[in-house]
């Protein structure tokens, strides 16, 4: 069998015509030297050099060989060095996206900390956007991890995908509304408009059809669906007491104080995705120290003062 090995053996005592010297040149010993030409002359079929007790010489063979196997090895090292090179940058950064809207807690710092311990030389680039948005610029490569709720991904099987943390889906709904009471649950509000948002260049046809899907997903029966141009829209409509939206307590909105929140007894699942065969061993380094930060944050007991 042709090896990178045999080829330089041969190449080497093409050149030197000298089984002593070839060995030295390669750190082998004479035996094995000789070992790799036999087995070379067998696969090729026809002998690369005449030998006597006084001299080593090639055949009309092996002077073919030889021109023929310099030139590929020259290009071969070359492009090897030009492989290494790519690689070694490739895998010096990381490009990271993250969903829209969602405050991943302190958990992505602690991830990245880690990872920037580990690797003092490597650079993160980070990008926010929708869905639709990520998961596009991660099949076409252009992304290497993705954060995003796990409704969102459609084909699960073009990824690999690592769950990171589950938390409580909520109903929000503006505080003003009537029907917000101390006693009052999300079942108050189901047949109330439900609010959503239009991804980033998907049809208007297609949005409507997913709000529709994940309104009977969650047992939701809106009088009607209002679909905005962007998450920060939805929002808006819904604290102007359109409508409701659903959302998580890692909503960036969580927060605020125009919105009342019920949970609806379901969670949504915070997942990090990657492609299947990428090459960039941060990705899955880094989402093994995302799941890590964060059952260390849900595990780390809570001092509260008194």
């Amino acid at each position: 069998m042709l090896t990178e090995t045999s080829i330089r053996c041969f190449l080497s005592l093409a050149n030197t015509l000298n089984f002593t010297s070839t060995a030295k040149e390669l750190y082998m010993s004479q035996q094995a030297v000789s070992q790799h030409i036999s087995r070379l002359e067998e696969d090729l079929g026809f002998p690369l050099f005449i030998r006597t007790r006084r001299s080593v010489a090639l055949t009309n063979g092996g002077k073919t060989m030889q021109e023929f196997w310099s030139k590929e090895m020259r290009e071969y090292s070359l492009l090897k060095q030009l492989c290494q090179s790519r690689y070694a940058s490739h895998c010096g950064s990381l490009r990271v996206g993250y969903q829209n809207w969602m405050n991943f807690g302190t958990a992505i710092n602690t991830a990245l900390n880690r990872l920037e311990k580990a690797y003092p030389e490597s650079v993160v680039e980070t990008l926010r956007g929708s869905p639709s948005v990520l998961l596009q610029r991660l099949e076409e490569r252009d992304l290497n991890v993705v954060l995003i709720y796990a409704r969102f991904v459609q084909d699960i099987s073009k990824f690999k995908m690592m769950e990171l943390k589950s938390v409580p889906i909520m109903l929000m709904i503006s505080a003003t509304h009537p029907k917000v009471k101390k006693d009052a649950t999300y079942e108050d509000f189901i047949t109330e408009p439900f609010i959503s948002d239009v991804f980033p260049g998907e049809p208007s046809a297609e949005a409507l059809l997913r709000a529709k899907k994940e309104a009977a997903m969650y047992g939701l029966k809106p009088s009607k669906i209002i679909m905005c141009e962007g998450r920060e829209a939805a929002y808006t409509e819904a604290e102007l007491g359109r409508g409701y939206v659903l959302s998580t307590g890692f909503s960036r909105m969580y927060q605020s104080e125009e919105l009342e929140k019920y949970p609806i007894g379901q969670d949504e699942h915070i997942v990090c995705l990657w492609n299947e065969g990428e090459d960039n061993p941060l990705a899955e380094e880094y989402a093994e120290m995302l799941k890590q930060a964060y059952w260390d944050s849900a595990n780390t007991p809570k001092h509260h003062l008194t």
